[in-house]
């Protein structure tokens, strides 16, 4: 088997990768059992260009993709509510990222340092965590939806070729948030 993994609260939890395929299929299930999260799977696979994820899972977990460095595009697929804290934080040749609308909460700190990422459309989503964005140095356009309901400090921190942004009305800011300008 190329990936470790266990079972939680009925739960089959995917959380280590040891194969070689640079685009691995990942299964539904293993042992009958549906795979319903992923923890840690593909952590600093640096010869990871992609990956297909089963429709039994949700949500991208905690440092699914961080430190993927050969990852240049993903498309989350569809059904997936939320990406977790870390999931492809330190992707820097991560150019673009298809979400789609079943996609509502992004983590802390989700694609912190993509440095390639330049456009993002989270117009579905109604959360997203502090320093979400941080350190996309060539994010230049951000679309956000009426749903959003708060920024975070340093969301969009670090993000000095961030032109196209707008708040959406009704969405509240923390104390400290200072926007993009919070570089």
């Amino acid at each position: 088997m190329e990936y470790l993994y266990h079972t939680k609260l009925g739960h089959m939890t995917m959380w280590k990768y040891r194969g070689s395929d640079p685009c691995p299929v990942v299964p539904a299930e293993i042992d009958g059992q549906p795979v319903r999260r992923m923890e840690e799977t593909f952590k600093e696979c640096r010869f990871l260009h992609g990956a297909v994820l089963p429709e039994t899972i949700d949500a991208i977990g905690e440092c699914v993709f961080l430190g993927c460095d050969g990852l240049e595009s993903f498309t989350v697929p569809d059904g997936i509510v939320r990406l977790e804290d870390y999931a492809f934080c330190v992707c820097r040749r991560l150019k673009t990222s298809i979400l789609p609308p079943s996609l509502k909460a992004i983590g802390r700190n989700t694609f912190y340092g993509c440095e390639s990422l330049e456009e993002i459309d989270l117009s579905h989503v109604d959360s997203i965590g502090a320093g979400a964005f941080c350190g996309c140095l060539n994010l230049k356009r951000v679309i956000l939806g009426d749903d959003l309901r708060a920024l975070y400090t340093g969301t969009f921190a670090r993000c000095p070729s961030l032109t196209e942004f707008a708040i959406p009305e009704g969405c509240e800011t923390d104390p400290y948030w200072r926007g993009p300008a919070d570089r």
